[in-house]
């Protein structure tokens, strides 16, 4: 359904600030002030910090959840956040996304309401920190214009790939659901403002991670580093079925080590003769640890190969197969090389930049004043 796969996107391209600190930055927002409210009665804070992951963010929508537009008895606005609302409807919207971790309807809105709350309060510090100086605030006109080029070229991508609704098709099938495209792009724009200017503070705290830390790691994980025997290899299937006779489908066989051996690609090879699926595959086996390799007949030939060697033609009751070494891996440790490194650099930047996100984002609580608005 559009809906969902809209959801989906939004999701991915702006909701949830920890998890993100490694992407690279991408042009993205124009800004609708928050609504101001006053006289609200102060509540207790959720209980816990549920900043949502990236790698967290569910993008099924929940069934149970009220839809966005249908109204809780109360009041429209659930929080506070130094005086700027967080309305009901934004709550809704985040729920309709699948959007809010817990066990039940109330921890899942506890959760969306939390994250809706860090948000403005990341917000207001990038208000605060980029008004103060002619080119800090022109960096924030900038991001604020390329959220919404962003978020208009995802809706234009959603639209064509929709039977290319037009702009009333696609607002009425919105408000068939509850949701204005304001509030949409409102809740997009924002989260992605959130999430840029999170990044710009904790990037440049990334940058000191180091060679020697990142050697540290890799002899102190040695788990993290192990490698089983394997193997890659190429195989070949002649069907005595599809052959005139069992002794015609050995000819074939044989012929085709001897191409094989002279050097002949082997995938190619597969492509003329091979009768199995082997020939979609570019003659890929299946398989490459011991255990998952098929047909299991031939894994103890694949195991006492050398690298480009071709094997001993393996019988079955159904045909022959023709197999081919094309590399082994030995058990042991990774080698400490350039993509190694990489794996592990891109570790530690993730679980520094997810440290940095929590601490800004508890120091930027304690200079806040939250109000929750009960139900």
């Amino acid at each position: 359904m559009l809906l969902g796969r809209l959801f989906a996107v939004l999701s991915i391209i702006s909701l949830g600030l920890i998890g993100c600190v490694s992407t690279p930055f991408k042009e993205t927002a124009k800004n609708y002030p928050p609504a101001t409210v006053s006289n609200a009665a102060r509540a207790q804070s959720p209980e816990n910090d549920l900043s949502a992951s990236a790698d967290e963010i569910k993008v099924a929508a929940a069934e149970s959840l009220p839809k966005p537009g249908q109204k809780n008895t109360g009041s429209n606005i659930v929080a506070l956040v130094n005086g700027e609302a967080v309305l009901e409807e934004e709550v809704l919207l985040t729920l309709s996304q699948g959007i809010g971790e817990g066990a039940n309807d109330s921890a899942k809105r506890k959760a969306a309401i939390n994250q809706l709350v860090e948000r403005e309060i990341v917000i207001q510090d990038a208000y605060t920190r980029l008004s103060k100086n002619p080119q800090a605030k022109k960096f924030l006109d900038k991001l604020q214009e390329m959220a919404g080029k962003e978020f208009d070229r995802y809706v234009r991508l959603l639209k064509e790939r929709n039977k290319s609704l037009s702009d009333p098709e696609f607002k009425a099938l919105l408000e068939s659901q509850g949701i204005s495209l304001d509030l949409l792009r409102r809740q997009s724009e924002r989260n992605f403002i959130a999430m840029q200017y999170m990044q710009t503070r904790i990037l440049p705290n990334l940058d000191r991670i180091g060679h020697k830390q990142i050697r540290d790691y890799y002899e102190s994980h040695p788990e993290e580093f192990q490698i089983q025997d394997s193997v890659e290899w190429k195989d070949i299937f002649i069907s005595y079925r599809n052959s005139k006779s069992q002794e015609e489908a050995m000819e074939t066989a044989q012929k085709i080590v001897e191409k094989a051996k002279k050097g002949e690609d082997f995938a190619k090879l597969s492509k003329e003769y091979c009768h199995g699926d082997g020939a979609f595959r570019n003659a890929e086996g299946i398989g490459r640890k011991k255990g998952e390799i098929k047909p299991v007949q031939v894994e103890k030939y694949l195991f006492e190969l050398k690298d480009g060697e071709v094997g001993p033609l393996v019988e079955l009751p159904t045909g022959i197969h023709i197999i081919m070494l094309v590399k082994r891996e030995l058990a042991g440790i990774k080698v400490f090389d350039e993509k190694v490194q990489k794996q592990v650099r891109d570790r530690l930047r993730n679980e520094a930049g997810q440290y940095e996100m929590k601490r800004m984002l508890s120091d930027m609580k304690r200079q806040a004043v939250i109000e929750y608005i009960h139900d």
